[in-house]
């Protein structure tokens, strides 16, 4: 029985390697993939725009799924969906076969990711499972770190196809290994699903509409009616979505454990937390180029720094929540993120490179301290019959992060350009240097505050755990 826990945790992280190395070595080469196939920028746009959408609306509903009807049959149907839709490629290259493939590609990973950590969740024991998450949690790390230059390798010396195809020899491993490790489960109460098909629907309506509204919110007139209609309708669907959730008996949202403060405080610290990082990361690139101007390879290896860090300070983190509680490494990881934020705010030309690698490292180890304790404490708080719900409420947040903040980032950036120097950030690169070098200490200000909200969210936790083997 211990070796199949072990196996299956090497499973799970190999799964999310895999999603994560695919997603990170496609938008790395992107630009020359758009050359290739001689794709329009809209169309390159929208081959990552669709895939991001599509998973972050369905996290959650996926994560209710595998609650009633088993985190194995989820996740072995996650697998499938994800490593099969590859073949799509072979058949044509057409933006829209690609685009339809990436569509299908989220819905298996939504099946993945909304089920995987509730499964380790499920095998491990409670002294362990800071440990057996964090682990998992390095596969997005590492993913990360790897998944630009294998992109790179796959374009110069193999068909591009293969930055898919090799998604299916993973993934028939991963299926075939779960299928033959971990028990069936027991359903659980499906009929309570079935009450709330209603609910479902609206939440995957309501988040696409707000998702797809933002981008273009500051772009020209032309746009921006559009846009903020769009966002009226998906708002107003989604506060008609809460409302009907509250009246039900059996609501797919878990309302009652959104009322719970460290639960809440979770969900959104994470939030916070990923907005201010995502508000960061979109302007440094312009930074370096705009301020430095630094070759893209000299840019990429400089924005690495974070996931290394994070990297080598996840499965550690891991290991210590399990043994001193999940409160302290959450609000260390916080305080981490904000001050490499704060480091950022005393960046000038003459220290740019030096001051950003030691706040990216600072940033990245927050994040790898914060996320697994974060998860576990999530995860245990929920109990076993919401730990599906649970993990897509982690992952949703996450990605709503990382939207919101890039943005943020840009719509501050466009507001403040004007306000200040009367110019418009539509041609971002052609900003006077010393313009924008005040805009990006404005807006990493912002997110800097952002951040500091997400220390106190993680406060609010205090008292709700204690170190699993019963450590004071």
């Amino acid at each position: 029985m211990n070796s199949k826990k072990w196996a299956t945790l090497l499973i799970m992280s190999l799964s999310t390697l895999m999603a994560t190395i695919n997603s990170s070595s496609l938008n790395a080469v992107l630009p020359y993939l758009t050359k290739i196939l001689n794709l329009k920028f809209n169309e390159s746009q929208m081959i990552v725009v669709v895939y991001l959408i599509t998973l972050t609306s369905l996290l959650t509903i996926c994560g209710r799924i595998s609650d009633k009807i088993g985190h194995k049959r989820v996740f072995l149907t996650g697998t499938l969906i994800f490593g099969f839709s590859s073949i799509l490629v072979l058949f044509s290259s057409k933006a829209i076969v690609i685009i339809v493939m990436r569509i299908i590609q989220a819905i298996g990973a939504s099946f993945m990711v909304s089920s995987g950590p509730a499964i380790l969740f499920s095998v491990f024991e409670k002294e362990k499972r800071g440990f057996a998450i964090g682990i998992h949690t390095t596969g997005i790390s590492l993913g990360l770190i790897l998944g630009p230059p294998i992109g790179g390798f796959i374009l110069q010396h193999l068909s591009w196809q293969w930055l898919f195809l090799i998604n299916i020899p993973i993934s028939i491993i991963s299926f075939t290994a779960i299928l033959l490790i971990i028990s069936e489960e027991p359903l659980n109460n499906r009929d309570n699903l079935r009450q709330d098909i209603f609910g479902m629907i609206m939440w995957a309506i309501a988040i696409p509409l707000i998702l797809l509204s933002l981008p273009s919110i500051m772009k020209e007139e032309s746009h921006k009616f559009l846009s903020i209609t769009t966002l009226i309708i998906g708002m107003t669907i989604f506060f008609f979505f809460i409302s009907y959730e509250r009246k039900i008996v059996s609501p797919f949202f878990p309302i009652d454990l959104i009322k719970i403060p460290a639960y809440s405080g979770g969900l959104f610290s994470l939030l916070f937390g990923y907005t201010a990082l995502f508000m960061s990361n979109f302007l440094i690139p312009f930074y370096l180029k705009i301020i430095l101007d630094l070759e893209p390879h000299q840019t990429g290896l400089l924005m690495s720094t974070s996931s290394i860090a994070m990297f080598a300070t996840t499965g550690i983190s891991g290991y210590l929540s399990d043994r001193i509680g999940y409160y302290k490494p959450c609000i260390i990881g916080m305080i981490l993120l904000s001050l490499g934020l704060m480091l950022m705010l005393f960046v000038e030309k003459t220290n740019a490179i030096s001051f950003i690698i030691i706040a990216q490292i600072i940033i990245g180890s927050g994040l790898g301290i914060f996320n697994s304790p974060n998860t576990t404490a999530m995860l245990s708080i929920g109990g076993g019959q919401n730990t599906g719900i649970t993990t897509g409420l982690l992952a949703t947040m996450r990605n709503l992060g990382m939207s919101l903040g890039t943005v943020f980032s840009g719509i501050f950036t466009s507001l403040f350009s004007l306000i200040l120097f009367r110019e418009s950030a539509e041609r971002i690169n052609s900003i006077n240097p010393n313009n924008f070098n005040t805009i990006f200490k404005l807006v990493i200000s912002i997110a800097f505050v952002l951040s500091t909200v997400s220390i106190y969210l993680s406060s609010i936790r205090k008292g709700t755990d204690a170190p699993p083997n019963g450590q004071k």
